[in-house]
């Protein structure tokens, strides 16, 4: 196993974003030849000391560079620059990949908070036929799983979380929630990417155990599923750490 790699980063200064200034630092040690493919990380919590940032900023950074191809985070062992197609310190990915991944973690830290308030008041207003429009998504979203076609189920899936604000009864969370959600369609081409059956799959256990939270007014049960789905999406690993704290990618290693 290929041991982490020395890396020197700099504490952050208040300009950009933490997410954004992280990313810009690991991908410039790529071009400077400090990380190769194959090479670890250090762990979050050393990444975290040495920028002097949260290691939620931290795993959000990681998170947005796994999206775009450039790491791989596997459980139990740790983040490593992903080998394959290309080098780090020869070519980096696309800006748009770099670019959408970090947008991308950032909207949806702003959906899972809107969204645990949106299933409280969900619980308290839907009725049936909101709950029959949700069934009614989630049945499409299983076809969609038969046909092999992870664009069409992305999108239901962003569907799925405006009628969810619908049933929550206020017009202006549900249009806060429908921008975020809008926002969240642009970078569907890098979420189709990482998708396959499985991952769909799970996904679709995720959405159903919000509607179900919701049939049965069970407000505790709505927000585990909320973070559970949270903790899930932003690095796609379903059949991975489904049931883990997001802490545990790393930890001790």
């Amino acid at each position: 196993m290929t041991g982490k790699t020395k890396i020197q980063l700099r504490p952050l200064t208040p300009t950009a974003s933490k997410t954004a200034r992280i990313v810009d630092q690991l991908l410039e040690l790529a071009r400077l030849g400090a990380l190769e493919v194959g090479s670890k990380l250090p762990s979050e919590r050393e990444l975290a000391e040495q920028l002097g940032v949260s290691r939620t900023v931290v795993r959000e950074a990681l998170s947005a560079l796994q999206l775009a191809g450039v790491l791989d985070r596997r459980v139990g062992e740790g983040t490593y620059v992903r080998s394959g197609q290309f080098s780090l310190s020869r070519a980096i990915p696309p800006t748009d990949d770099i670019e959408a991944g970090t947008s991308l973690i950032q909207v949806l830290e702003a959906r899972e908070a809107l969204d645990i308030s949106v299933a409280k008041l969900a619980i308290e207003n839907a009725d049936e036929a909101a709950i029959a429009g949700l069934d009614e998504i989630l049945n499409r979203m299983r076809l969609a799983i038969e046909k092999l076609d992870f664009r069409q189920y992305i999108n239901l899936t962003l569907d799925f979380h405006i009628v969810v604000a619908a049933a929550a009864g206020n017009p202006y969370l549900e249009q806060t929630v429908s921008t975020l959600v809008e926002t969240t369609r642009r970078f569907v081409w890098l979420l189709e990417r990482n998708y396959d059956r499985k991952v769909a799959e799970k996904s679709l256990v995720i959405h159903r155990d919000i509607v179900e939270a919701i049939r049965t007014r069970n407000l505790d049960a709505a927000i585990a599923t909320v973070k559970r789905h949270y903790t899930d999406y932003p690095t796609l690993e379903f059949t991975k750490i489904h049931s883990r704290d997001p802490g545990s990618l790393d930890r001790d290693q």
